[in-house]
């Protein structure tokens, strides 16, 4: 046989191989399942079980938030003390950290909170008829 000859039964018989080892995989994978390779549910809705496991990554259906303090005039503030664990579940409006600004921020908010009451006082008398001088 000539050179070229045997180039093309080699090329022809690689060929026939990969088709055949393509076509006994392909009768593998996509044959129906048999009985023997499915698992039947061997337990009853009304048992459950003690215990998963498994491989993979959970995330919260609304995904991971990231948290920031509050950027306002009031400077910087720093966490002073976390009030969760990471990876706890957190409820809406659940505090989860004091920062160190926290006292003076307080103290701020209760003094505006006097000073809306002093100026109900002074609208409510100034409603009933006192004179603006008189309050």
């Amino acid at each position: 046989m000539k050179p070229s000859g045997i180039r093309a039964v080699a090329i022809g018989s690689a060929i026939a191989v990969a088709l055949g080892g393509f076509g006994i995989f392909s009768y593998f994978m996509l044959r129906s399942p048999s009985q023997s390779s499915v698992a039947s549910p061997s337990s009853t809705p009304d048992e459950v079980a003690d215990a998963v496991s498994a491989l993979g990554r959970l995330e919260p259906e609304g995904g991971v938030m990231k948290i920031a303090a509050p950027s306002s005039g009031f400077g910087s503030a720093r966490v002073e003390r976390l009030l969760v664990k990471e990876g706890s579940i957190v409820k809406p409006k659940q505090p989860i950290a004091v920062m160190d600004n926290f006292d003076s921020l307080y103290a701020t908010a209760l003094q505006a909170e006097a000073q809306v009451r002093e100026a109900r006082s002074r609208l409510s008398q100034v409603q009933s008829g006192a004179k603006t001088g008189d309050v």
